[in-house]
This record gives structure tokens, C-alpha cells and sequence, in this order.
């Protein structure tokens, strides 16, 4: 999210432009609120984690290829949108991992730990964008999704996070 506005800028895009696509993102990671929780009871969270990973990957992959205002806007609509079906899967794995009584400590340093990497990777992006390019930035940025897409699709039943064997 850190590096959209600066590779927007980079690609010769205006201000803007550079806010519509945050803006956009914003979008794709608040609204599929609406119906991301029925969708991971519908689909499973291990389904849904990997369709999360495989917006976000997608997501990705556009920005690497493309630099147009277009392409901008769709590839952070898709990390956005695949960042909130991975969050939705995430706290069903993370709730499905420690017994009732623990949940709340639980929740509480799983919650933490992401606002600190959250926080770490915005300022890393904005770093390795102006190291890297934007092109590269997003390929590297692929493959951790595309990484957990292969695992969760290939792993046995029970093998992934927070699921049972029975």
C-alpha cells in the first residue's frame, strides 16, 4: 500500500491518480467485508485463504507487468481484496488453534504481531521500491502468496493451520 502511491508517481501519474488507487485499495480491503465471513464458512478457510493468496498474487503480477493507471488500479483492488480473505482465514485458523480460554491473549499478540509487521513492511516497501523498481517490488511480492497457494493446496487435511485430523 506504501509503494502504490510512489510507483504510481514513478510510472508519471499525477497525485491524483496516485490517491484513486489507494483509495481503490482501501475498497478492496474493507468492502469484501460484507460477505468474506460467509464466504470462508461457505468455501472453508483453507479454500479461502487460497483464493486470498491468489488475488493478492494476481494482484501483484498485474503491477509487475503493467504501469498504466488501469493496471494500478486493478492490481492494488486485488491485493486489497485478497489481503481481506487471507485476514478472514487467518483468525478462523488462529481461533481454531488454542483452546476457548486462551483466545483472548491469543487474539490479542496474534492482533499485535500484525500491526508491527504491518507497520515494519510499510516503511520496507517504501525502501526496496526505490532499490528494487516497481516491477520487482511486485514480482518479489508475488511469490509469498503464490508460495502459500501451493502449500494449502497441496497439503494433506490437517496439515494446514489450525486444522483438526478428524
Amino acid at each position: 500500500m506504501s509503494a502504490g502511491p510512489l510507483g504510481s508517481r514513478h510510472a508519471g501519474h499525477s497525485d491524483s491518480v496516485g490517491a484513486f488507487v489507494i483509495q481503490a485499495h482501501m475498497v478492496g480491503m474493507f468492502a469484501p467485508s460484507l460477505f468474506s465471513g460467509w464466504l470462508n464458512t461457505a468455501l472453508g478457510p483453507r479454500r479461502n485463504a487460497v483464493l486470498g493468496a491468489a488475488l493478492l498474487a494476481t494482484g501483484a503480477l498485474v503491477g509487475a507487468v503493467h504501469t498504466g493507471v488501469a493496471a494500478f488500479v486493478v492490481a492494488l483492488s486485488l491485493i486489497g481484496v485478497g489481503w481481506n480473505f487471507l485476514y478472514v482465514a487467518g483468525s478462523t485458523f488462529v481461533v481454531r488453534c488454542y483452546p476457548p480460554h486462551a483466545g483472548g491473549r491469543v487474539q490479542a499478540a496474534v492482533e499485535g504481531g500484525t500491526g508491527v509487521f504491518l507497520t515494519a513492511s510499510s516503511f520496507v516497501s517504501g525502501y526496496l521500491f526505490t532499490t528494487l523498481g516497481w516491477q520487482i517490488l511486485n514480482t518479489l511480492a508475488a511469490l509469498p502468496p503464490l508460495l502459500l497457494c501451493l502449500w494449502l493446496s497441496t497439503a494433506p487435511r490437517g496439515a494446514g493451520p489450525g486444522e483438526k485430523t478428524d
